[in-house]
């Protein structure tokens, strides 16, 4: 029984990390997609631009509180890469 319980615990460990990369990407799209629209209305509707850019932002911040939580270190990366040009990109659109 014992082994059994080590391969669960595995396999629920994998699925977990699978599920964090996944909610990040999905998060990471979607806060993409966010800017997209604050750009777009930027300057002849911000009633829906900055909606769009706060909700872009705290995505972002909710990003950079879980992404450290990625244990396999590419996806970490890939996952940073992606949130810094995100970053990089709100910053741009403020200024």
């Amino acid at each position: 029984m014992h082994d059994n319980s080590l391969e669960l615990f595995a396999t629920l460990k994998t699925l977990a990390e699978k599920n964090l990369i996944e909610f990040l990407n999905l998060d990471l799209d979607l806060s993409f997609t966010f800017l997209k629209t604050a750009q777009i209305e930027a300057g002849r509707d911000d009633v829906h631009c900055r909606p769009a850019l706060e909700k872009a932002q705290e995505a972002l911040l909710s990003i950079r509180r879980f992404q450290g939580r990625a244990e396999d270190p590419n996806d970490r990366q890939k996952i940073q890469v992606r949130a810094n040009e995100l970053e990089v990109a709100l910053n741009v659109f403020k200024d």
